[in-house]
């Protein structure tokens, strides 16, 4: 087995081992009350407005950007929405935008918080 393999091999095992652990904390957060697991995900960036007139179409998109978070402590998801015009996708906007879901999800109740992102 030559590196290459070996270190993708290791890779999958960590990999199911993460799935493992992220399970467990989902688990607990549904048993715990003072326990709390958040899963966010930056999707898909959105062209608005939709419509495909001409000029128009492509002098007037704006870009939107949007983190959208999942509390499996009391059910509830979150969206974080801004457009270029306020903020780009550099690492100061996409840490406030985890800070502000962190910030939402505690202002519902103060619990112990793991964080899970996704990119």
């Amino acid at each position: 087995m030559g590196d290459e393999e070996r270190t993708y091999l290791l890779h999958l095992i960590e990999k199911e081992i993460i799935r493992i652990e992220k399970a467990e904390d989902i688990e607990r957060a549904r048993k715990d009350k003072r326990f709390m697991v958040i899963e966010a995900d930056m999707m898909a960036n959105v062209l608005t407005p939709q419509n495909k007139v001409g000029m128009f179409h492509y002098v007037t998109k704006l870009c939107n950007s949007n983190l959208t978070g999942y509390i499996h402590h009391f059910n509830r998801g979150c969206c974080i929405l801004w457009h270029q015009g306020l903020a780009g996708k550099d690492g100061n906007t996409m840490a406030v935008a985890q800070s502000k879901l962190i910030d939402w999800a505690l202002e519902v109740r103060k619990s112990k918080l793991l964080f899970y992102i996704y990119n």
